[in-house]
């Protein structure tokens, strides 16, 4: 095999990654294919910013609901305004989008040492096979920019493992705050960063100092939750982490039970019989409750759809990403893989096989295959890897972690996304390991 030099396979990684890019905006600018129902949200946000002065994100017509106050934290439509305030365009904003991809996937590939001529080709084929990360570059939703304060805590983060300045410390926790600020998932991460930080900033080597300075984490935290009471008359960080709840977790269940129709009935009737409360806080009381006691009773077969989507969130090859981007990808029904097994059995697998274009349904196999490989080896790195005493492995392993547990039972490619890079990394390193052994037996001790 031809072994090129570093600077050739660099230069020939990021013209890939150019042309992967381009195809995939142009395809955007043909189908006009960038919004999901999402996407209206964020726009609205930008707008009203604008326009309103408020973070609303929805129509501003009245009367206004208490919940789009607090439904989209504000980075991402404060993202749109600052691009918008030089280019009207929505396109201008995949732009950006595009070449921030490009930036991640190209300093993650910086990353790889002693680069070989295997190392393209599997980041080649790693990006060929997942294509959530072009299509959500070219669509207006908020996982590109998650993606992006993410690498740049990971950058900081290794940059103060290695060189213990409080610059990067406080920078990593500025991308952790920003990313939190992105979206709402993280926050529970932040808090948790923060308490890490108490204990061993503070009690362990006794440098409180720091622990003051990067205090503003949790602070900027407080003040959003106090801004949304202020609108709302709730002290909560976030909508979503409602509508998730009943919404998502809480029906996916009812799903599994009784098929979507009926589980769509039952939160429709949760949400009427909520909405008797005049005041947002006990409306939201109500659905959580509900929510709660629906997951509670059956904790077991929760647990087990709980597993199952972590499991998704690795494996899935984003079939949902690709057909809303390219309609001509569309099938005659929505079928999902789950909802077919869980009703129908192997019966609902076939339908389901057989609803799909057969280019389509190759692809989804090839992918699904190539990610059960990955989640292999990232399971065997972290079984063998000693990474307790390397805080940049660890730093890896819980992010990825946390973003896939967090996701629940519906995890999908696009969750994924979040963590994308840094699974490429995890690969990488623990293929340099195994081409260390010198028996493939060594995988199996």
């Amino acid at each position: 095999m031809i072994r090129l030099p570093n600077h050739a396979k660099d230069k020939w990684m990021l013209i890939f990654l150019l042309v992967l890019h381009a195809v995939y905006f142009g395809l955007a600018v043909n189908f006009r294919s960038i919004y999901l129902s999402d996407s209206w949200e964020f726009l609205f946000q930008a707008h009203n910013l604008v326009h309103n002065h408020t973070l609303y994100a929805n129509a501003y017509t009245f009367p206004l609901l208490e919940e789009y106050y607090s439904l989209r934290t504000p980075l991402y439509g404060i993202f749109i305004v600052l691009i918008q305030l030089l280019f009207s365009s929505h396109l201008v904003v995949l732009i950006v989008q595009n070449l921030l991809s490009i930036w991640i996937l190209f300093s993650c590939w910086s990353e790889v040492q002693n680069k070989q001529t295997w190392h393209f080709v599997l980041f080649g084929l790693l990006l060929l096979i997942y294509p959530t990360q072009q299509v959500y570059s070219n669509m207006i939703m908020s996982d590109l920019l998650f993606q992006f304060c993410l690498w740049m805590a990971w950058i900081y983060f290794r940059k103060w493992t290695i060189q213990q300045e409080v610059k990067n410390l406080i920078l990593f926790h500025v991308m952790i705050l920003l990313a939190a600020l992105t979206k709402p998932v993280l926050v529970y991460f932040a808090l948790a960063l923060f308490a890490v930080d108490v204990v061993y900033f503070g009690w362990i080597k006794n440098r409180w100092k720091w622990v003051g300075i990067v205090s503003f984490v949790p602070l900027v935290l407080l003040i959003w939750c106090l801004r949304n009471q202020y609108h709302t008359g709730d002290f909560h960080y976030s909508y979503m982490q409602t509508n998730n709840l009943y919404n998502y977790n809480a029906e996916y269940l009812l799903e599994y039970h009784y098929g979507s129709a009926k589980a769509d009935s039952i939160t429709d009737s949760w949400r009427t019989e909520c909405e008797k409360y005049n005041e947002f806080s006990k409306r939201c009381d109500c659905l959580e409750e509900k929510a709660v006691h629906c997951i509670s009773s059956d904790l077991m077969k929760y647990s087990l759809l709980q597993v199952r989507g972590m499991i998704r969130f690795f494996i899935d090859p984003g079939r949902y990403d690709l057909i809303n981007f390219l309609p001509a990808l569309n099938t005659k029904t929505s079928l999902s893989f789950f909802g077919e097994l869980d009703q129908k059995s192997w019966k609902g697998i076939l339908n389901y096989l057989s609803e799909m274009r057969s280019g389509l349904l190759w692809f989804m196999i090839l992918a699904g295959l190539v990610n059960m490989v990955v989640v292999f080896f990232l399971i065997y790195h972290f079984v063998r890897k000693t990474i307790w005493f390397d805080l940049q492995t660890l730093f890896l392993y819980a992010i990825i972690f946390y973003i896939a547990v967090i996701t629940g039972p519906l995890g999908n490619a696009r969750f994924k996304m979040a963590v994308f890079p840094f699974i490429l990394l995890l690969v990488v390193m623990c293929l340099n390991r195994v081409k260390k052994s010198e028996s493939i037996t060594q995988l199996f001790p």
